[in-house]
């Protein structure tokens, strides 16, 4: 349960605004996500959650959603359990991936989250999991 609670990433992994280099003007990364750890977080250093639960636990994860943006944008949530990608590379992005069968406990069918948020121009929303 640790393990599978601990892959609640949501894109959790930094605050840095980061643009990649292309031929195309492309437009410019106008939000960050930023964790709300908790006292369950075992490092509080890292920027996604490694939770420290108990059996049949319960509890919050939460984020914020900063839109730094003039204009008010409205963001998709998602909930992904890790797999590997073709490169043998841990991916966290990958959503509705086939189960393995030796999967205990499946996060995605854990946890109960808004589908969308909506996030007002220069300003941010914290979002429950």
């Amino acid at each position: 349960m640790l393990f599978l609670i601990s892959v609640i990433t949501f894109g959790c992994l930094g605050t840095q605004n980061v643009l990649a280099a292309t031929s195309e003007a492309q437009p410019a990364v106008t939000y960050n996500i930023v964790p709300e750890l908790s006292n369950d977080q075992i490092d509080k250093k890292v920027g996604y959650f490694d939770l420290k639960v108990t059996p049949n636990q319960k509890l919050q994860a939460k984020f914020r959603i900063n839109n730094n943006d003039t204009k008010t944008h409205t963001y998709t949530v998602m909930v992904n359990r890790a797999s590997t990608g073709t490169n043998g590379v841990i991916v966290y992005n990958e959503h509705n991936v086939k189960a393995d069968s030796s999967l205990k406990y499946d996060i995605e069918k854990l946890v109960t989250y808004p589908k969308s948020v909506t996030v007002d121009a220069k300003s941010s929303k914290e979002v429950v999991i």
